[in-house]
């Protein structure tokens, strides 16, 4: 059994409250896809140099940070997935289903997790993962939306597409609210950005990429 988890802080509290129940290996996805380019296709060679690139990253950090998840995907197996709500997180988790579907897998189950408590909310939502490969291409490359049986992953790719045009809540609010402090901005973005997943690091780069 595989269990993938959106980011090595929640892997380390399942492994903790959650290995008794769910057998096998906690594996965490540490991607942020929602910052920066999307390459296809996912994790070729260009994909990596091209995140490095916009993640400010050493590419053996990277690869390193990703070992256990591109490593443990090519054996066939059940796999349930923990991500949360949020835009950042239901586009990480999109990007995992196409790449479980590039691997040949057919379904997986997956847990819907609360990202400030890490407690389970929904449970085994049961998807077939054939055709997220085509959703993915066509958000990623072309900001195309194909909807998909998953409300949240369907209301994160619009929200995904309006971010990556510049017309989302966040990026308003630090246009109108350019005599703040960088300080000031980023503490007031923070509260707004909660329902798309937007760390500091993401908002900073936005912040900086306006004042250009």
């Amino acid at each position: 059994m595989r269990n993938i988890t959106n980011g090595q802080y929640f892997n380390e509290y399942a492994k903790k409250h959650y290995s008794q129940r769910f057998k096998g290996e906690f594996i965490p996805f540490n991607e942020a896809l929602m910052d920066g380019s999307v390459i296809w296709p996912l994790f070729s060679q260009a994909f990596i140099q091209q995140r490095c690139l916009d993640l400010a990253l050493d590419n053996h950090f990277y690869l390193q940070n990703l070992q256990a998840f591109l490593k443990k995907l090519p054996s066939i197996d059940t796999v349930n997935l923990f991500f949360g709500k949020d835009t950042f997180c239901q586009i990480n988790l999109l990007g995992v289903l196409a790449v479980l579907e590039q691997f040949n897998y057919s379904c997986a189950n997956l847990y819907l997790i609360d990202d400030a408590t890490c407690e389970i909310l929904e449970e085994k939502i049961e998807i077939d993962i054939n055709g997220y490969m085509e959703i993915a291409r066509a958000l990623f490359t072309q900001q195309k939306i194909i909807l998909s049986d998953l409300p949240y992953l369907n209301d994160a790719m619009e929200r995904y597409c309006c971010f990556k045009q510049g017309n989302d809540e966040v990026t308003a609010f630090i246009r109108s609210h350019r005599s703040m402090s960088n300080e000031q901005l980023l503490q007031k973005a923070l509260v707004l950005g909660q329902k798309d997943g937007l760390s500091d690091q993401i908002i900073l780069k936005m912040i900086e990429r306006l004042e250009r």
